[in-house]
């Protein structure tokens, strides 16, 4: 791709994402969910992640979006699917 058609099609992206609402932007993020991963952090032997719940990614949550990973329906399962202490209620 030329250098100039690259900005050009940079700055499209910015004016829909300028036009889109909150829902639509969630939307969006509902269709390619499967090919998002949210980094959460490391230690000296494992990078922290999660995928993105299945059936409910991503949510309008007031003014902000809500991403929901694969771990938010359950009590600790991210603490005990990586061996770390769990949160006490």
């Amino acid at each position: 791709m030329q250098k100039g058609k690259e900005k050009q099609y940079k700055g499209d992206l910015i004016e829909i994402a300028n036009q889109l609402s909150l829902v639509d932007m969630c939307q969006l993020i509902n269709i390619f969910s499967d090919r998002i991963t949210v980094f959460i952090g490391a230690n000296k032997k494992v990078m922290l992640g999660a995928d993105l719940h299945p059936e409910c990614p991503a949510v309008p949550n007031g003014a902000i979006i809500q991403l929901n990973s694969e771990y938010s329906e359950k009590d600790n399962s991210f603490a005990r699917a990586y061996n770390l202490q769990e949160v006490k209620a």
